[in-house]
């Protein structure tokens, strides 16, 4: 599914993309769990094909069957990219501003940080 790459490829790109070609950094489908998206798109299949047949059939008791397999569906999606946020999030995106010491130390390692890349980058050209 094309929005299991959405999520995904806006964290990847926001917490890997400064680091390719400096480290190894994950692949897109590496950040999802390919069994929860496995069971998410089995239970959104069967889910709208139980809701297809009730409609083109007339049955109404397989509906609410339906209905439950395509919200079971989303609730998996969304645990899924949930995860994915969880797993992948930066560490201390925003800082208290109460915390001066630790905000200059962490500004000083990130600066000394980007001079180690630069000059790796550099030394490459």
């Amino acid at each position: 599914m094309n929005v299991y790459h959405i999520v995904p490829f806006i964290i990847w790109v926001h917490r890997y993309s400064d680091l390719l070609g400096f480290e190894e950094v994950p692949m897109i489908d590496d950040l999802y769990d390919d069994r929860l998206a496995a069971i998410d798109f089995t239970l959104l299949l069967g889910g709208t094909a139980l809701l297809v047949a009730s409609e083109q059939l007339g049955v109404e008791s397989i509906t609410a069957a339906g209905g439950i397999l395509v919200a079971l569906g989303v609730v998996a999606f969304t645990a899924n990219m949930l995860l994915v946020i969880h797993r992948h999030r930066t560490v201390n995106m925003s800082p208290t501003p109460s915390d001066q010491t630790a905000n200059s130390y962490s500004f000083s390692r990130s600066r000394a940080r980007w001079r180690r890349i630069c000059s790796r980058y550099i030394s490459i050209c």
